[in-house]
């Protein structure tokens, strides 16, 4: 894969047609050589030549002319012209005449000649693999033969290693004309090849993961072939509508096979010892756990020279090879992590968390208290010790730390903050102060892992209270439950105990009800106004509330450190005691009685960022209903916060269930989003919808759905499913569609799901069960309060009624569309009941009216107008024929399957018209491509994987080449593309194979 220019190159040389009568193809181990070679002798075999190998590995005789002699007789010996007797008999009449240097190079000279004229009566080629393996006096010989006694005639083609140590073959090189180096594979190669592999297309970004996971080695085929080997042993790759995804979670991909094995795809040429590969292995387990620098080896040294002295010497050699890499401060890492991810695998030597408890006992021994500000990092080894660092000198060392993070790596500070709450006793009142700085590191730079890891810390510091929650904790709580939200985490099941807390702070309830509006989790009704505090009165926007340090119920509802905060964290006056007597635990009162010291310290103020305020969150949960509670909520906002365009994009936002892009609208100012979590990707899905990009919806939709299983669950993105059956639906992929469709439960009382299940079922050919289906989907929406997108659906019952003249369906979805316009007053209900009664009144100028007040961006909208305008004018034709054209451009693939093609075919349309080839590649591209993959002996199904169609398709194109060229068979095909006699395909595909 990847390799056409190489293969061709090979190929020409090997017919003896190239401009180099002795080609070395070199590249790094793994890069393919040994696949390039058989291709290229395969093509010259399919075309009658005769190509032989030199089997250097099983000659027989010492290594060096000896062996080379034995080798080269195997050769002449596949020349059947009836020579042979004499050749053998002239190579082996001069290895035994003489015995010294003068007789070698006699030895050389004859094997020149024989192996000439063989290939002068029987035209051959010679190839030669694995030089690299090769032994020294060997390599030497048959360098020695081309360059001084060059066989006249005859190609020969070397395959050596371009890199590593212990090579054979650097004398081989400089024998050849010309040398060819394979470069690693380009990303688009590398996806495919994935996929020719698994047998099915591999989605981009897992395409990209796995090359992340290799470094260096990103474009070697066998690495990749080996984690992606590792990855379908594992379970991490998921076959999501047709293509193959990486299941989300999964970062630390790691090389296949045993240890040794990993070893040698990562490190080809470097000796499988066994002590290497053990203190390998606990350097993987070390690295991976916390920052590992060469100090750390260094102290060891020091400490326990005996035992450590092996290790030192284990890491020179690493880094030397280029196995380990050291940064500018230090800090040693794997360069191929995935070869660090199959080392850990392993179990490693000795004790790891007393190893990191010894290298946090060394740096506090040395710098004292201000271990922790000046090496932040051993925050990360007192975690990974798992308890056995003093809490005396654990407990400070976190606080410190991160402090010292919370300026430059906040993700880190957030984990050192809750790390540190192991040390306090669990009523401590620092605890509070702990969790809202570590709430607003989180907060203010998006760490959406570090907010949803406040929830056990948060639980387990309520339950240590005497009474109800604090209105201190007010914050960390409404920070998880928007982080919860954000990752569709519904307010059930293992999430119930947070969200117990959340509701119990004010505005709690209904963010825990919100997210039921926004399809996550079960829909809790809840009061459509006033957002009650701990008093039970309606708590106001903290709008013009002046920042205060936080600890005032009325300050900011965060708190937190400032971009100074690692500056003051590394000032002497923290208060930290010094190393303390061993026996201490977490529950020693030492650390407990200076937590506050410490943290009263840190500057502390008011975020860059805020909550949202209770007229915002009333705004977000009315948005789904509309009508007089949207108003209100509106009327609540401070002057100039949401204009009109503003507010219809909540609603637009709503009736996706898009929360991401309703807070998006509506926190602007105050709302950090970027966390790449489900909301937001589901989000881009809906932009991406709207916008016409369906193909980049689905991949969108995929990722989704490897990221959360199963299906049925609160909280794993339903919608994206909803609208994933929608786009397959509209394609005309109907059995897709309902593979979608069937990952969603009918109880979806979301408008959404309603609308996409009356299509697919009415394209099913189910029309009464479609019908009756969309009635108890509007009365279910209505009962829930979820009138945001109800027009969508009513718009879809009105529409299929009038196509199946059904008049009774469509004049109830046209009273529905009048009540809900006048219930919800949203502006897109009232153009959809236009376009109703431009329907129902046969007046086409309505319908012109609101196609020119639709959001140009808004593709599916527009089509609706298009075919509403078909129904509501006496000549369809010209709209019939721009819904068609529309429907193309969305990438409607069989029109034909939906009402709009039955229409359009009844009218005498032709709504094939416009069918579209793929984005990029005319007709002669695309055949050049199925020819070169013939010409290399892919299959059909390889061909069908690539070209991203069926087998039938690639045997109908076949069969149509074969009908232009004449050609009557594969082979025939592929000799008429080496020979360049395909003149009847046409100058395109023509000049294409000259190039």
């Amino acid at each position: 894969m990847g390799r056409d220019d190489e293969v061709r190159a090979v190929a020409e040389t090997l017919r003896g047609a190239g401009p180099a009568h002795t080609l070395a193809l070199t590249g790094a181990a793994g890069a393919g050589r040994t696949a390039v070679l058989a291709e290229a002798r395969r093509i010259v075999a399919g075309e009658g030549g005769r190509v032989h190998r030199l089997a250097w590995e099983s000659a027989e005789g010492r290594p060096g002319v000896p062996a080379l002699a034995d080798a080269v007789c195997r050769v002449l010996a596949e020349v059947h012209d009836g020579r042979l007797p004499v050749r053998v008999t002239e190579i082996r009449r001069a290895a035994l005449r003489t015995a010294d240097l003068d007789g070698d190079l006699t030895v050389l000279s004859a094997m020149g000649r024989m192996l000439a004229d063989a290939a002068h009566y029987f035209p051959f080629a010679l190839v030669v693999d694995d030089c690299e393996r090769m032994p020294a006096p060997t390599g030497s010989a048959l360098g020695l033969m081309l360059r001084a006694f060059r066989p006249a005639g005859l190609p020969v083609v070397l395959a050596c290693r371009s890199e590593g140590p212990g090579r054979a073959d650097r004398g081989l090189c400089a024998a050849a004309d010309r040398v060819l180096d394979l470069p690693p594979l380009a990303a688009d190669d590398v996806r495919t090849l994935i996929g020719q592999w698994l047998g099915r297309p591999c989605d981009s970004e897992a395409a990209r993961a796995v090359m992340r996971s290799l470094g260096p080695l990103a474009g070697n085929p066998r690495a990749l072939l080996s984690v992606v080997g590792a990855l379908t042993e594992d379970g991490g790759l998921l076959d999501v509508d047709g293509r193959v995804r990486l299941l989300d979670g999964r970062d630390a991909l790691r090389l296949g096979g045993t240890v040794r094995e990993a070893w040698r795809v990562a490190c080809p040429g470097l000796p499988v010892d066994a002590a290497v590969l053990g203190g390998a292995v606990v350097l993987a387990h070390l690295t991976g756990a916390a920052e590992f620098r060469l100090s750390d080896v260094q102290d060891k040294v020091r400490r326990v020279p005996r035992f450590s002295n092996e290790a030192a010497r284990t890491v020179d050699m690493l880094v030397s090879h280029h196995v380990l890499t050291v940064d500018p401060a230090g800090a040693l890492s794997f360069a191929v992590p995935a070869l660090a991810a199959a080392l850990r695998r392993s179990t490693p030597s000795g004790d790891l968390p007393a190893a990191h408890a010894a290298i946090v006992a060394s740096a506090v021994a040395r710098l004292g208290p201000a271990a922790g500000a000046d090496h932040p990092r051993l925050a990360e080894h007192v975690m990974a010790a798992g308890g056995l660092v003093d809490g005396e000198v654990a407990g400070p060392l976190l606080l410190t730390a991160a402090g010292a993070y919370a300026g430059g790596a906040p993700d880190r500070a957030v984990r050192a903050y809750l790390e540190a709450l192991r040390y306090l006793p669990a009523g401590h009142p620092s605890r509070t102060r702990v969790l809202r700085t570590a709430a607003v590191l989180a907060w203010r730079n998006a760490d959406h892992v570090g907010l949803l890891a406040l929830g056990g810390p948060l639980c387990a510091t309520v339950a240590a209270g005497p009474g109800p929650v604090p209105a201190e904790l007010g914050s960390p709580a409404m920070t998880w439950g928007l982080a919860a939200l954000y990752e569709h985490l519904g307010p059930d099941g293992e999430n119930a105990e947070p969200w117990a807390v959340v509701r119990q702070v004010p505005g709690g309830p209904e963010l825990a009800g919100l997210g039921g509006r926004y399809g996550i989790g079960p829909i809790v009704p809840g009061p459509r106004r006033g957002l009650p505090d701990a008093g039970g009165t309606p708590r106001q926007a903290p709008h013009g509330a002046t920042p205060g340090e936080g600890t005032a119920a009325g300050g900011s509802p965060l708190v937190g450190t400032r971009g100074g905060g690692q500056r003051a964290a590394r000032g002497a006056g923290l208060g930290l005691s010094g190393v303390a007597a061993p026996g201490t635990g977490p529950a020693g009162g030492g650390f407990a009685g200076e937590a506050s010291d410490v943290l009263t310290r840190i500057s502390v103020g008011a975020p860059d960022a805020v909550l949202p305020s209770p007229a915002q969150l009333r705004l977000l949960a009315a948005a789904v209903g509309g009508g007089d509670a949207l108003r209100a909520a509106h009327g609540d906002l401070p002057p100039g916060g949401l204009g009109d365009k503003g507010l219809e994009a909540v609603r637009t936002a709503a009736g996706y269930g898009d929360l991401a892009g309703a807070f998006a609208e509506i926190l602007t100012r105050s709302c950090q989003t970027s966390w790449g979590t489900v909301a937001e990707r589901y989000h881009a899905m809906v932009n991406a919808y709207v916008a016409g990009r369906w193909e980049e919806a689905l991949s969108y939709a995929r990722g989704i759905a490897a990221r959360f299983r199963p299906p049925g669950a609160a909280g794993v993105g339903v919608l994206a499913r909803v609208l994933a059956a929608e786009i397959h639906c509209a394609m005309g992929e109907q059995q897709r569609a309902l593979a979608w469709l069937g990952q969603v439960p009918d109880t979806v009382a979301h408008p959404l799901g309603g609308w996409v299940r009356l299509g697919v079922r009415y394209r099913a050919g189910n029309p009464e069960e479609a019908f009756d289906g969309a009635r108890r989907d509007v009365r279910r929406a209505r009962e829930n309060g979820l009138l945001a997108g109800l027009e969508r659906l009513l718009a879809r019952l009105f529409q299929y009624g009038v196509y199946g003249e059904r008049p009774e369906v469509s004049h109830r979805a046209m009273a529905e569309l009048e009540a809900l316009y006048e219930e919800s007053a949203a502006p897109r209900a009232g153009e959809v009941m236009m376009l109703a009664r431009s329907v129902l009144r046969q007046d086409p100028e309505g319908v012109r009216q609101v196609l020119g007040l639709a959001a140009a961006g808004d593709r599916p909208f527009k089509l609706l107008c298009l075919e509403m305008g078909a129904l509501a004018d006496g000549d369809p034709e010209p709209w019939l024929a721009a819904a068609i054209e529309e429907a193309y451009s969305l990438g409607f693939r069989h029109i034909e399957r939906s009402p709009l093609g039955h229409r359009a075919r009844m009218r005498g349309l032709n709504v094939t018209a416009p069918r579209r080839r793929a984005v990029g590649e005319e007709q002669g591209e695309l055949d050049l491509r199925l020819v070169e993959m013939v010409t290399r002996g892919a299959t059909n199904r390889q061909i069908a994987v690539q070209l991203t169609c069926s087998e039938k398709t690639v045997e109908q194109r076949l069969t149509r080449l074969f009908r232009q060229t004449g050609c009557r068979s594969r082979s025939e095909l592929a000799a008429a593309r080496l020979n360049g006699r395909l003149g009847r395909l046409g100058p395109r595909l023509n000049g294409s194979a000259r190039r």
